[in-house]
Formats: C-alpha cells, sequence, structure tokens
C-alpha cells in the first residue's frame, strides 16, 4: 500500500503528543486516566478509517482500469466480425504482407501485387454464367418467353388495340366540324368495306361511278368541296334534294361515317376501270389551286350535261317511285 508511510508518520506524531501529555504527568496517572485511553481509542479508529478509505479508493481505481480493459475487449470483439466479413468480401492482402504476393515484375520502378479477384466479384460472374445458360435454355430451347421482335410486336399490337378503344370512345363526338382525314392502314381497311357494303351500288368498287352514282375519284363534285368535312356531310345528311343520295346518319356510327369518308377521300387521283364523265363543279385535287379555278371547256360541259341527265334520271325514278 503506498499510503502506508504517510499513515507511520501520522502514527508517529500521535505517539509523540501522547507521550509529551504523559511526560507532563505522572506516568502512572496517564495510565490509569480515562481520558488518555478515551483519546487512544479515538486515535486507533481514526487510523482504522483512514485505512479502510485508503482500500476502497484502491478497489475502486482496480474496478475501473477493469471496466475499461473489458470495454476495450468487447469493442474489439464487435469489430472483429466486421473485419472478416469485409476479408471475406474483398479477400484482401493486408499492407504488411504485401512483400508476400509480390511479382517479380518491374516496370520503371512500378511493381506488380498478384492480388487475388475479390469474391464478390467472382461469384457474380458465376450467377452471370448461369443465369446465361438458364436464358438460353427459357428463350432459344423451349420458347417459353417471346423473343424481342416477338415482343415488339405483341406490344405493338396492344398499344394499337388502345389507340383504337381510344378512337372508337372519341367516335361519338365526331361530326362535319371537327372530322379529320383517317390515313392508317387499320381505319381505311374498315372504311372501305364499309364502301363495299353501302356503296358499290351507285359508285362501283373502284368508285368509278355508273348509271346512278357519279365518279369520286376525279376533281368534279356535285355535293360539296371534295374535303374531308363535305364528304362526311353527304354520308351523313345525304346528297342535294333529287340526287338520290341517301342519308346514313340513322344507321352509321359517327365512326363509320369517319371511316367510309376517308376511304372516299382516298379514291381521288386514282384510275377506275371505266370512269365516268365528270358530274358537278370543279375542285382540284391539291389544295392550294383556288376552288373555283377554271375548268377544261370540255370538261365543264360534259359535267354540265351528265348533272343535269342525273337529276332528271334521279327525279324521274323518285316520281315512278
Amino acid at each position: 500500500m503506498k499510503s502506508f508511510p504517510k499513515f507511520k508518520l501520522v502514527i508517529a506524531a500521535i505517539l509523540f503528543s501522547t507521550t509529551g501529555f504523559a511526560a507532563g504527568d505522572a506516568l502512572n496517572e496517564a495510565i490509569n486516566s480515562p481520558m488518555v485511553w478515551a483519546f487512544t481509542l479515538a486515535i486507533v479508529m481514526l487510523i482504522m478509517a483512514l485505512w479502510a478509505l485508503n482500500k476502497a479508493l484502491n478497489t475502486i481505481k482496480w474496478m475501473t482500469a477493469k471496466d475499461k480493459a473489458e470495454a476495450a475487449d468487447e469493442v474489439a470483439v464487435e469489430q472483429a466480425p466486421e473485419n472478416t466479413i469485409l476479408h471475406a468480401l474483398t479477400d484482401a492482402v493486408p499492407v504488411e504482407n504485401e512483400e508476400d504476393i509480390l511479382l517479380d515484375h518491374d516496370y520503371d520502378g512500378i511493381k506488380e501485387l498478384d492480388n487475388n479477384l475479390p469474391p464478390w466479384w467472382k461469384y457474380g460472374f458465376y450467377i452471370t454464367i448461369v443465369w446465361g445458360i438458364g436464358y438460353f435454355i427459357a428463350y432459344h430451347v423451349l420458347g417459353s418467353y417471346p423473343l424481342q421482335d416477338e415482343e415488339f410486336k405483341i406490344e405493338m399490337a396492344e398499344e394499337n388495340a388502345k389507340v383504337e378503344a381510344y378512337i372508337a370512345s372519341l367516335g361519338a363526338a365526331v361530326d362535319e366540324s371537327n372530322v379529320v382525314a383517317l390515313t392508317d392502314e387499320s381505319n381505311l381497311a374498315k372504311g372501305r368495306t364499309i364502301f363495299k357494303q353501302k356503296c358499290v351500288a351507285c359508285h362501283l368498287d373502284d368508285g368509278g361511278g355508273n348509271a346512278i352514282g357519279p365518279n369520286l375519284t376525279d376533281d368534279y363534285w356535285i355535293n360539296g368541296d371534295g374535303s374531308i368535312a363535305e364528304i362526311f356531310k353527304v354520308v351523313k345528311y345525304g346528297g342535294s334534294d333529287g340526287s338520290g343520295m341517301q342519308s346514313w346518319d340513322g344507321e352509321l356510327s359517327a365512326q363509320k361515317m369517319q371511316q367510309v369518308a376517308s376511304f372516299v377521300l382516298s379514291l381521288r387521283g386514282t384510275t377506275p376501270a371505266a370512269p365516268k364523265d365528270p358530274q358537278g363543279e370543279y375542285y382540284p385535287l391539291n389544295t392550294e389551286e383556288s376552288a373555283d379555278a377554271e375548268m377544261p371547256a370540255e370538261d365543264a360541259e360534259n359535267a354540265a350535261e351528265e348533272t343535269e341527265e342525273s337529276v332528271t334520271e334521279s327525279t324521274d325514278e323518285a316520281g315512278a317511285e
């Protein structure tokens, strides 16, 4: 106990004072005096208390040091798994041991280490190999899933179906004020089907016209100016009085009338097998030309005669009915 010499000094001082006290009186009186024994007992108890306090302080210091050591050990134990996991992922060699993996290659003082590939990279590479084999078997051998070109066609078909559904939902809102010409193959094919069902009796299959209906492939029009809006209006409401063109508003939906009108518009400029002579007014196909452009004299005369004959025949037929 390091503080024990200090206690020796305290005890010597106490004994010296006791001796001095005894020297002043008779020795017998000192020994027999209760005060001397009481004082001596107090001094002994004080010495024991100081000794116990010193021992307690030393014990506290020892326990504190022990706790710190245990805490350091716990930290080391906690860090050990992290270091183990990091080493398992990287398989890295400590810097102090790099000499063990140093190769003989020397490039202007630059040397090469023979480090292993990181395990995470190797295992990832192995997984891609297994995945590639499984992909080849599933897509190219078993055909369980579509290839890219087939998948593209499937997705395009789905998107086209969505577009058609959207157009169908807007079909009822189409009229002569907002109708636009449809140019995609799907709608033109549907318009041609409607044309064959409803219009070939008067205009023939190629739109060249016959004794009843006019030619739809030239630039002469009895009703309207040949625009998509005017063609849609004729299909919807019928032709002018006496022309014999009926209204399809009650039989065809707005979408179907737009499709057949778009198909009729696509016939302009084509060459039918036996085109009927021009009828009506001349409206050139090129929209930049004036609507009242001067038509050839021969065509104008023929158109006037055909229009008059058509109107007369339609009137006679209506009267006969």
